[in-house]
């Protein structure tokens, strides 16, 4: 029990942090004092049915979200993410596929917050240096969905949001949206982004992947909105 305690505690003080809480303000809005929400954060006491449910209101978070305990021995199993996550989108106008390699550092201080590099447009997807844009940034993730917000190291304003489906739980495979602002011209630009825990050299293959059928586009144009199911990789 002391463990699970532990392990609750530490998710509520991330989505608490993430949501901009003072711990002061935390524990006002469940009707507890500083110390006892204190002693919930830090796994010191249990946490009853009805505080419970008071605090997923307060966070705006699903109960799945904080009650996935990590396994024994492996502190990150279950939003683990792999060092390394290869990305590929498809430039239509110049028929060229472009790689990109996104590197996951997780904090020491905290297993939750994990600090992201994108390496974008590589000519070697072993060689991040090649590449033509570098952006900084962090992820937060969920069962369901993994998000970056990544920005330009040499311009502020150039900002990528990136939300990949279904985690990678389970799957070598993944695929997505990145969002961001292009020149030429300027506009905001949103790409299907395919995402793959070891890289791949079939290029054939991720064009297929990459391309909308007729399906998509009549969607598209259905629902008047850029929509991106999950589809498994390994089908083509």
């Amino acid at each position: 029990m002391e463990s699970f305690n532990k392990e609750l505690g530490a998710k509520i003080k991330f989505f608490r942090k993430k949501k901009g809480l003072s711990l002061n303000n935390f524990a006002r809005m469940i009707n507890k004092s500083y110390s006892t929400a204190s002693k919930y954060e830090n796994g010191l006491i249990s946490i009853d049915v009805k505080t419970f449910y008071e605090i997923l209101s307060c966070l705006e978070i699903a109960p799945e979200e904080v009650m996935q305990v990590k396994e024994k021995g492996n502190p990150k199993v279950e939003y683990a993410l792999p060092k390394y996550l290869y990305c590929y989108h498809y430039l239509a106008s110049k028929k060229r596929i472009i790689k990109s390699v996104i590197e996951n550092k997780y904090r020491e201080d905290d297993d939750y917050i994990v600090d992201a590099k994108m390496y974008i447009d590589v000519s070697d997807v072993n060689e991040v240096s090649s590449c033509k844009f570098l952006y900084y940034g962090q992820c937060d993730r969920t069962s369901m969905v993994v998000n970056y917000k990544l920005i330009n190291k040499y311009n502020k304003s150039d900002v990528l949001s990136i939300s990949i489906l279904n985690s990678l739980r389970g799957s070598q495979s993944s695929n997505g949206m990145v969002m961001g602002i292009i020149d030429n011209p300027f506009a905001i630009s949103a790409t299907k982004l395919l995402v793959l825990r070891d890289a791949c050299q079939d290029d054939e293959a991720i064009r297929k992947f990459m391309c909308f059928d007729k399906n998509e586009i009549s969607r598209f144009k259905r629902e008047n909105r850029f929509v991106v199911p999950y589809e498994d990789f390994s089908n083509y």
